[in-house]
């Protein structure tokens, strides 16, 4: 395997890796929403 095959799988999985853990911090940050279920002040 050539340095340039080697470099481009490499930073193929890396930028896989990087969206999926993007797209599981974005789905984070939405499933806690701001919602208000009363338990404030009780």
């Amino acid at each position: 395997m050539k340095d340039s095959e080697w470099t481009q799988k490499v930073v193929r999985c890396l930028f896989f890796l990087l969206v999926s853990l993007y797209a599981v911090f974005i789905l984070g940050l939405v499933g806690c929403g701001d919602d208000d279920t009363g338990w404030s002040g009780t």
